[in-house]
């Protein structure tokens, strides 16, 4: 996407949102012809950075519709997320029994899948989306007014400062930290690359590209890591919830790995990445 620096801050949140809803209907329309794992991730993609959209711009977003329809893209984003985590699983196993009990889970997760977007739940979450990016009370309330109406180059450079600030302090001490920490800071990198990739064309000098690229190198790194630590951390509570900890191919289905490594790795990128030269600033 492609913000241009006259916007006002409101209206980058517009560009932001509409192509993050794009690409949501875009995969949606595939999802609901066949049951594609690709169509359902990048799905499921679009409303998570949808929701980052919505925390990053929480200044302006303070009316009541703006914090019902948070919640009501949280309910649509987990449904699908249950149907991810199982063809995450199913590319993982080579057993064919536990296989066949995880393509059973699937097409009765694809089919909640397919029942909540044929829904009246999810229709109307789509129509009030809509309606409210283009009509809503966000855009006229006058204790936002200020923020609201000011320049977006300003408004990026707060919001990339806060995130990264976010994760150096979610980040601090990966190695001591718990498995509830070290996923906080997940969610902390993942707010910080969303808000980057958002903000970027903002800042379009030739020095500015090169210090982006190498962030995103370093972001990537660090959210690899990140995400190997959580799938360790969360993949007996989803093969549990299956029902399948007591098979005996269960533990096929579990990320193993050597942790210590893998969080002293994680750290190194973390380290690596708050040494990086911010591209928003000169």
């Amino acid at each position: 996407m492609h913000l241009d620096r006259d916007l006002r801050v409101s209206g980058s949140f517009q560009v932001i949102a509409e192509a993050c809803f794009r690409q949501f209907r875009l995969n949606e329309s595939i999802l609901m012809d066949r049951a594609n794992p690709s169509a359902l991730h990048q799905a499921r993609v679009a409303l998570r950075r949808l929701r980052s959209a919505f925390s990053l711009y929480k200044m302006i977003l303070v009316d009541a519709e703006s914090h019902r329809l948070k919640d009501e893209l949280r309910w649509l984003t987990g449904i699908l997320g249950t149907a991810r985590n199982i063809d995450v699983m199913i590319a993982r196993v080579a057993s064919s029994d536990i296989k066949s009990r995880l393509l059973e889970a699937r097409d009765s997760a694809y089919e909640e899948v397919l029942n909540a977007l044929y829904g009246s739940r999810a229709k109307a979450l789509m129509l009030d989306l809509n309606e409210w990016l283009h009509c809503g009370e966000y855009l006229t309330l006058p204790e936002t007014a200020e923020i609201r109406n000011g320049p977006v180059v300003d408004f990026a450079i707060e919001v990339l400062d806060r995130q990264r600030k976010t994760l150096k302090k979610r980040g601090k001490s990966l190695v001591e930290a718990d498995d509830e920490h070290r996923h906080e800071a997940r969610k902390a990198a993942k707010k910080l690359r969303y808000a980057s990739e958002f903000l970027s064309s903002l800042f379009a000098s030739k020095q500015a590209e090169r210090r982006y690229g190498k962030f995103i190198k370093s972001m990537e790194q660090l959210q690899d890591e990140l995400g190997l630590l959580n799938d360790m951390a969360t993949a007996p509570t989803v093969v549990h919830d299956l029902g399948l900890d007591s098979h005996p191919d269960a533990q096929s289905l579990i990320v193993v790995g050597n942790r210590e490594k893998l969080v002293n790795a994680a750290q190194s990128s973390l380290d690596e990445l708050m040494e990086r030269k911010r591209f928003w600033r000169g």
